[in-house]
């Protein structure tokens, strides 16, 4: 006997005694490789009981003010038996009336992975403002000390990567104002305004965490996961220079050093202050106070979740008050920025939030705003919605996310997920006198890119080899797929091809990686996000510009002797020490200038999953069960399945939770090989046929040569690998 109970912020729904409640759970479903994974329910009905009318509010009466809110997903779970099984949310979709009066509520249960959607909204990584604690005065001493940082201790870096200015190196040349880097007599090189800052990823997904209240396991963001770890975002939020630096010569500060004593309706950061109840101050008093012996003018700047809510220039006054209540809004979080021309002396700001008797306050006391432009985080971070940056994550190293009841995501490469599963035997609870078994392929070809190679030098790649830049494609065509549609896997970041400079006139030595952030007719542009590795890297010298004149002329250069940071795609710059890199498709590698770097992300994430979907010998079945509640209270989507003597990995599992009626589709466990028509004796596994496995981490398809293990008719050749030249989707041995 099972019983099903659902509650609805902490209160245990009536249902019906026959309704079904059904979930379906999927990781990785074959109709869409992009997804991670997903839980959700069919709609259900429950009785306009008693209990579940306090629940809902009586919602059918649209005469109760501020009744139940049915724009939101209310925190819900599912237990079996008592013993907690889903932690999710609740969408209510209406109330079926018979004869004028409430018969039953219609509700829909979302897992919490898809409920991580909605508690992101449309909210950018500019929300973030735990970042700010990572804020740099944006000078040309403090861009030479980030230039030379250690990225694998510092989490700020000012990489080798300019955002209008040409670079190059010819050791025959000495003329003004050109981006010629090396060092000579005159005042030239790389001027520090053409540098930004870049953070490290994982700080940024540190923040995520923190903002909306759940942990990420360690399993792939972890510190000790270079490939992940040694990832950084490029701070370019605006084409050109850094905003406000050259713009009416304005310098901006973010106010920090609030007391932190905790309010009633409210706490605060040094940086940010929080609302926790915004009705509780309805009507009654929410503002901002800032006071001073003002003698220049100055700008404030107020923003709520990381967008401007008010902004007022010109100000003068020796107190000025800014009253908020009008953006009062529970959970929302404010940051204030001044900017102004000249340094000033503040007496105090604070902040006010007054509900009845409850009044909270926070005070920062004197503060200096210096003469020198601060890099505030959260105004410099490109312009994209947290949702989107996890999700180009996910689709960056093929990960997937599980939640569980304690609100910790569980992150693993889909490789890890399924190597870490348990081995289940359902023979006794599925119905194996009759299943269908169908066939799985439903692309002709799937291909992985990043949305923005309109960068100068990957454009210039994409014109000139006439394929675009790191962009992997796996076609079913090479096996006789003939038919079904492209599917494209999008990451929603840019992605650089950098350049390994030589001197021109050929005498020096150069060493030194530098991109270039202008599109084909050398503009400066946005663009996505930009993800790169931070390679601290000797060199022989490059001419550094620390000041120019009024009419822009470089007027101070100094030598840079030390190591620098060089922006790469791999993780290393010397391919013994690892080849990882951030190409879908394997590329010569910029620095090298050589195909030493097979760890793509397509080969080292995606293979062993889109190789085996492609085999000819993969097949979807479907069987019907009757599935154990210690089956479902326990089983992972990773778990290898046991049917029979047969192993299958699960592409999705729907189930009926009140009786155990399930409908399982799943994938028989093949490996990845590619079928190789054979230019030799025939012989394979099948006539005409040689069946090969990828030797270490290369790709079979797009490059020119590879080598491979290679299996005959079964049993192995007694030579450890094979040498094949690809010639347009021919392979020769």
């Amino acid at each position: 006997m099972r019983k099903v109970q659902l509650y609805i912020n902490d209160q245990r729904v009536d249902l019906f005694d026959d309704e079904n409640i059904s979930l379906t759970q999927t990781i990785k479903n074959i109709q869409d490789v992009s997804k991670i994974f997903t839980d959700f329910s069919k709609s259900f009905t429950v009785p306009a009981s008693k209990t579940n009318n306090k629940i809902f509010e009586h919602y059918y009466n649209f005469h109760i003010f501020d009744g139940f809110d049915s724009r939101t997903k209310a925190p819900a779970k599912i237990d079996i038996n008592d013993v907690p099984f889903r932690y999710g949310r609740v969408r209510l979709d209406g109330v079926e009336m018979r004869s004028g009066k409430a018969y039953a509520y219609k509700i829909t249960f979302y897992g919490n992975t898809v409920v991580l959607k909605d508690l992101m909204g449309e909210e950018n990584l500019s929300a973030l403002s735990t970042l700010d604690q990572f804020n740099q005065t944006y000078d040309a001493d403090s861009i030479e000390a980030a230039l030379k940082a250690d990225p694998s201790t510092e989490h700020i870096v000012a990489p080798l990567i300019t955002h209008s200015q040409r670079l190059y190196y010819n050791s025959n040349e000495d003329i003004l104002n050109t981006g010629n880097l090396h060092k000579g007599s005159n005042q030239h090189g790389v001027y520090w305004k053409e540098l930004k800052y870049a953070i490290r990823v994982h700080k940024i997904v540190e923040a995520i965490a923190a903002r909306y209240g759940f942990t990420f396991s360690d399993d792939f963001f972890s510190t000790t996961n270079l490939p992940y770890y040694n990832l950084f975002m490029w701070l370019h939020r605006n084409k050109g220079p850094v905003t406000s630096i050259d713009q009416n010569q304005l310098y901006t500060k973010l106010i920090t050093g609030w007391s932190t004593t905790q309010g009633t309706n409210s706490f605060i950061t040094s940086n940010t202050l929080f609302l926790q109840d915004a009705s509780a101050i309805t009507n009654l008093r929410f503002d901002l106070d800032i006071s001073g012996a003002i003698t220049s003018p100055y700008s404030i700047s107020i923003t709520r979740d990381g967008q401007e809510i008010f902004a007022q220039s010109g100000i003068v006054s020796a107190n000025y008050d800014v009253d908020l209540l009008y953006a009062a809004q529970s959970g929302a979080s404010y940051q204030v920025t001044i900017s102004y021309s000249d340094a000033i002396t503040f007496a105090d700001a604070i902040w006010t939030i007054v509900a009845g008797i409850d009044e909270d306050e926070y005070s920062t006391g004197s503060f200096s705003a210096p003469a020198s432009f601060e890099f505030v985080i959260t105004d410099q971070i490109p312009e994209i919605k947290v949702i989107d940056f996890l999700s180009g994550l996910f689709k960056m190293f093929n990960l997937v996310a599980e939640v569980g009841n304690d609100s910790v995501i569980t992150v693993k490469t889909l490789d890890d997920y399924y190597e870490e599963g348990n081995l289940v035997n359902l023979t006794s609870f599925v119905h194996t006198d009759s299943h269908n078994v169908n066939s799985t392929i439903p692309y002709r070809e799937i291909s992985f890119s990043y949305d923005d190679t309109e960068s100068f030098l990957a454009a210039n790649h994409n014109n000139l080899v006439g394929s675009e830049w790191a962009k992997e494609s796996y076609n079913g065509e090479q096996q006789g797929i003939k038919e079904g549609e492209k599917f494209d896997v999008v990451v929603p970041f840019a992605h650089f091809k950098y350049e390994n400079l030589i001197d021109i006139f050929g005498a020096d030595t150069v060493e030194v990686q530098w991109g270039y952030a202008v599109d084909d007719n050398e503009d400066s542009y946005i663009g996505k996000p930009l993800l790169f590795y931070p390679i601290l890297q000797s060199q022989n010298g490059i001419a550094f510009v620390t000041e120019a004149n009024a009419e822009g002329s470089f007027s101070i250069t100094v030598e840079i002797t030390a190591p620098i940071v060089m922006p790469s795609n791999s993780l290393y710059f010397n391919p013994a020490t690892g080849t990882q890199n951030i190409n879908f498709k394997f590329e010569k590698n910029e620095y090298t200038r050589d195909l030493s770097f097979a760890g793509t992300l397509f080969n080292n994430y995606y293979f062993n999953y889109i190789a085996a979907l492609f085999n000819r010998q993969r097949r979807m079945s479907r069987f019907k069960a009757q599935l154990p509640v210690s089956f479902l209270l326990n089983y992972s989507l990773g778990d290898t399945i046991l049917i029979s003597d047969r192993e299958y990995h699960i592409n999705s599992i729907t189930t009926d939770l009140t009786t155990g009626n399930s409908e399982l589709e799943l994938l028989n466990i093949v490996e990845g090989f590619l079928e190789i028509p054979e230019n030799g004796n025939g012989g394979g596994e099948e006539p005409g046929t040689l069946t090969v496995t990828v030797s270490g981490q290369t790709s079979p398809l797009e490059s020119t040569q590879y080598t491979y293990n290679a299996t005959v008719g079964g049993t192995a050749t007694g030579t450890p690998t094979y040498f094949w030249e690809v010639t347009n989707g021919t392979i020769n041995g």
